[in-house]
């Protein structure tokens, strides 16, 4: 005599009767355990992480300064190279320069002019106030005294231009010797990036020296192909796996690239940005927020919960009687997670084992077994 299998007998027993009821996989508590059928509740899933797409590291525009001779002269010293951290205020270079000189004996010369016209106006004013000469000659005074005035401050000016401080001034308009040597200093914080000159070298006004970059925080240049920017929104997080890197999507580009027909994406490091290096590709992915819209709510669940059925995709969830057969619409699957869209019940429980026995018995029923 054939014995018929105890698992072919309770999937008899569990079909016998459904044949005209909806499609749901009858199964007790006691049956659920005897096929191993586990399940999870699924994670509403609020975000969305894309493709992994090309991108560069580059300096923020506000955080690169270039170091630059402000009068011709020779370059004595170089004191940093590239890849030297600096300070704000810290001297980098030396110049020795005659037009330097020049500038300030100019202030010297002005300065003398200066002094004079002041007493020549203290002297006026005190005359006319007697009486002893006109109006006229009083406000000529004034005007040759407040000429010179403006003068002497834009002698000034040309010193601090020039590369002087302040305090350099102040101590050589009251004696100290002339110096035609100026220190470039560092004007901010951050990283020697390129130097373009050498010691030695004869340099002109305006010629770059150093450019120096703050390297904190840093951005990326992401390139999305245009069928993939929907959806993408300011503040959306960055990050470049595996690396501990992290940012947000500060700009979003408009025009499109013709080379690749894609658009740019920019993001601002917030974590990690000292692992990087200007200049760096790297692959990046955008985690999307998801905006349902009155669309099916998405979920994130095991890819072991997919039930292929058809051309049909499918959850099985839990009911008071066995499991239901749920569609859904598979949005991402990554690793052993995907992301659906479906409209399943609050508290809802999916199978995450065992689906091939109910797939099985969910068969039998459509097939009137």
């Amino acid at each position: 005599m054939t014995r018929i299998p105890s698992v072919m007998i309770l999937l008899a027993c569990c079909l016998g009767t459904a044949a005209a009821e909806p499609p749901v996989a009858r199964m007790t508590a006691q049956q659920q355990q005897t096929f191993d059928i586990r399940t999870v509740a699924p994670r509403p899933a609020t975000e969305r992480r894309s493709d992994r797409f090309p991108a560069q590291v580059v300096v923020p525009n506000n955080q690169q300064r270039v170091v630059s001779t402000p009068v011709g002269g020779l370059v004595e010293t170089v004191l940093v190279a590239v890849g030297d951290a600096v300070s704000e205020g810290q001297v980098v270079a030396r110049i020795q320069s005659p037009d330097l000189l020049g500038l300030q004996r100019d202030l010297l010369q002005t300065r003398t002019r200066l002094q004079l016209a002041r007493r020549n106006l203290d002297r006026d004013s005190q005359l006319h106030q007697d009486g002893i000469i006109a109006e006229r000659r009083y406000q000529e005074t004034r005007s040759a005294y407040q000429e010179l005035a403006t003068q002497m401050a834009q002698r000034r000016q040309a010193l601090r231009l020039a590369g002087m401080t302040r305090d350099a001034v102040d101590k050589l308009e009251h004696g100290q010797a002339l110096s035609s040597t100026i220190e470039l200093t560092a004007p901010l914080t951050g990283v020697v990036m390129e130097q373009m000159t050498t010691a030695g070298q004869r340099v002109d006004a305006a010629t770059p020296i150093y450019r120096i970059a703050s390297l904190k925080p840093l951005w990326l240049e992401i390139h999305v192909p245009l069928e993939h920017i929907q959806g993408v929104a300011i503040g959306d997080r960055v990050d470049i796996p595996p690396l501990p890197v992290s940012g947000h999507v500060i700009t979003i580009g408009r025009e499109i690239h013709p080379a690749d027909q894609g658009v740019l994406l920019r993001a601002e490091v917030d974590e990690g940005a000292a692992t990087l290096h200007p200049g760096q590709f790297v692959q990046v992915e955008v985690t999307c927020r998801c905006a349902t819209d009155g669309q099916p709510a998405r979920f994130r669940v095991p890819r072991r919960a997919l039930v292929r059925l058809g051309d049909r995709t499918v959850v099985f969830v839990r009911v008071a009687d066995g499991f239901a057969p749920r569609d859904v619409t598979v949005i991402e699957e990554r690793d052993a997670d995907a992301v659906i869209a479906a409209r399943l019940p609050a508290g809802a429980q999916i199978a995450v084992s065992g689906t091939a026995t109910l797939k099985a018995m969910l068969t039998g029923i459509g097939n009137g077994q």
